[in-house]
């Protein structure tokens, strides 16, 4: 899985620096996904976001909120945390043949399948 080299307010380690010493964290992190993807508790630091309004085009009347935007930008971790539930559960639904159109397997006990190794 690749991330990218930005860092925001939010990261408490610049990404740079989490890539050089990913061998080292790695383990941590694999156990605190686990626990959260099997818990189905998220860590409130997880769920805090950078919020920047961006015009959606030039020439549009910034006075109106409705010209805006929002780009939220979360920690490195919660992106991480993010990606690999979203795959998990994309590959749980396809395990069950649920992968059909708008079909999803929240009917099904995922959490037993959605563990990382």
């Amino acid at each position: 899985m690749t991330v990218n080299d930005k860092t925001f307010a939010l990261d408490p380690l610049p990404t740079t620096h989490l890539k050089a010493v990913v061998g080292v964290i790695a383990p941590f992190l694999t156990i605190l996904f686990n626990k959260s993807l099997l818990s189905g508790f998220v860590p409130e630091a997880f769920k805090v976001a950078y919020i920047t309004p961006l015009v959606e085009k030039s020439g549009m009347d910034t006075a109106d909120i409705r010209s805006y935007r929002l780009i939220c930008n979360l920690s490195v971790a919660s992106k991480l945390l993010e990606r690999i539930a979203a795959k998990k559960h994309l590959l749980c639904c396809r395990g069950f043949n649920l992968h059909t159109g708008l079909a999803t397997c929240q009917r099904l006990p995922c959490s037993k399948c959605c563990q990382i190794f």
